[in-house]
């Protein structure tokens, strides 16, 4: 009985040590792929707060921190990325902008509007990051909320006679998803050309059904940049956030709207958002952006002049269509931002869904508000996203020390992306004001330089602040510790937003 005993302790002592030797295989190699991603991170040389974040992440959260990083934190496909922008700034795109730099120095914009004088630089910048030329439209027309934008969107589809372009974060087809749909399918079955690009992840759930329909009535559709387990990567990275519709190529849209119910809907839900309708050149900066991204998804090239219309140029309504994402030389939108906000003269109003600034922008913000710019910042009450929204709250308090003024929406989910500042400049477009946004998704948005669209944009600015409640250092300082406590684990996030 004894040496059986023995025989037994003497296995289970063999096992042990296999599992041990088994143990430190596994941990050994750990420890490796930590050491190499750590490397890669570094490598990388993106900001050192970004860096930082997530090498405490890889390091300090054992294996789930590997899986957020090859999920979320990868920019191996930025080097891929890079080869979309061949098609962009072909033909007149590329020799437009180049020319339009050398006479910005001789235009005169002091006999337009002397206002227009201190924004030359900016023009002048945007040209250079994203050859984003300067046009004068027929017509500029802002639109406010889904009650707005899709019945002017259905009216305009209906006037097609020869493409339809659209690429869209979301293409939900539920109620307004079909009615658009139908007619889609209805001018595709009278000859146009119809193209849409959705994201594979805002749009995860196209049903079969849908793109059945679509083969059959001559609807090209593609994806973008699909992945493997949707339902993992809500926000994995370089996603298509842009939305872009171009109709005839002198018809264009773009904004913060994507094609879904909830954003047509009003009372209890009501999402506040913004689009503009462009009839005009810059409605041929909208598709060069959508022909080079078609590009990249299809590896059709259809830039030809057939969908660009010799449009005569209007007489108002100076623009510029600025893009940005990791096919570009530049954080294009980021930089607008960043001189729009430093050579403010005396307002700034930000609204954006999303307030999760990079240091260079919370520093400029603070450092405007400081010199006694009127800054303004309207965020949501409530979101869709809880991580998100607690990283907003975490820098509600250093601007309001800076002295930036900070409200919150209190009417439904204000999901507009707006940027007013002066009485001359504004941009309307898809762009958070976050880091995703300004570093890793594909952007769009118009810049305008018009005093007239400025003061719309402004006049709404206050009427959404009439049904908004501004934070006040008071009640900021008597939030609970649990309110503290969250906004500040989500503060440590923010940079991997």
């Amino acid at each position: 009985m004894d040496g059986y005993f023995y025989f037994i302790m003497i296995q289970i002592s063999s096992w042990h040590e296999f599992f041990s030797s088994i143990s430190l295989l596994l941990n050994g190699f750990y420890v490796a792929v930590v050491a190499v991603i750590v490397l890669l991170i570094i490598l990388e040389n993106r900001s050192p707060i970004r860096s930082v974040s997530w090498i405490l992440v890889v390091t300090l959260v054992p294996l789930l921190g590997i899986v957020l990083y090859f999920f979320f934190g990868q920019q191996y496909r930025k080097q891929i990325l890079v080869s979309i922008r061949a098609l962009r700034f072909r033909k007149r795109v590329k020799l437009l902008a180049e020319e339009q730099l050398k006479q910005l120095s001789r235009i005169r914009l002091t006999d337009v509007d002397p206002r227009l004088a201190e924004k030359k630089d900016i023009m002048a910048l945007l040209l250079r990051n994203d050859r984003a030329f300067l046009s004068r439209n027929k017509e500029v027309c802002l639109l406010n909320n889904g009650s707005e934008t899709f019945p002017e969107l259905i009216r305009s589809l209906k006037t097609a006679r020869h493409h339809i372009h659209m690429e869209f974060y979301i293409f939900n087809f539920d109620v307004i998803g079909r009615e658009i749909f139908s007619i889609l399918k209805e001018k595709a079955r009278q000859g146009v050309e119809v193209r849409i690009i959705f994201d594979s992840v805002g749009s995860a759930r196209v049903p079969l059904k849908i793109k059945r329909e679509a083969r059959e009535a001559g609807i090209r559709l593609r994806s973008f940049q699909k992945v493997i387990f949707p339902l993992l990567s809500s926000h994995v990275n370089y996603r298509n956030h842009r939305k872009i519709i171009v109709i005839d190529g002198s018809i264009g849209f773009t904004g913060g709207l994507n094609i879904a119910d909830r954003y047509a809907e009003e009372g209890k839900n009501f999402w506040r958002d913004t689009f503009v309708k462009i009839v005009g050149r810059s409605a041929a900066a909208l598709q060069a952006i959508f022909i080079n991204d078609w590009f990249y998804v299809s590896k059709e090239n259809i830039y030809h002049d057939r969908y660009f219309t010799e449009e005569e140029e209007g007489t108002q309504n100076l623009t510029q269509i600025l893009s940005s994402g990791p096919d570009s030389d530049w954080q294009a939108i980021s930089q607008f931002y960043f001189s729009a906000i430093t050579t403010a003269r005396n307002r700034v109003y930000i609204v954006t869904p999303y307030f999760i600034p990079n240091e260079e922008l919370s520093f400029a913000l603070k450092a405007a508000a400081l010199r006694g710019i009127d800054v303004r910042i309207l965020i949501p009450s409530i979101s869709d996203t809880i991580v998100s929204h607690w990283s907003s709250l975490s820098y509600v308090n250093e601007m309001i020390r800076a002295g930036v003024k900070m409200y919150r929406y209190n009417k439904g989910f204000c999901h507009s992306k707006l940027l007013i500042a002066d009485e001359v400049l504004s941009s309307v477009g898809s762009a958070n004001f976050d880091y995703r946004s300004l570093e890793t998704n594909f952007e769009v948005c118009a810049v305008f330089y018009d005093p007239k669209i400025t003061a719309e944009l402004t006049r709404h600015f206050f009427i959404d602040l009439s049904t908004s409640t501004q934070i006040t250092s008071q009640e900021w300082k008597k939030r609970g510790w649990a309110n503290k406590l969250a906004t500040s684990l989500a503060r440590l996030f923010a940079p991997l937003m």
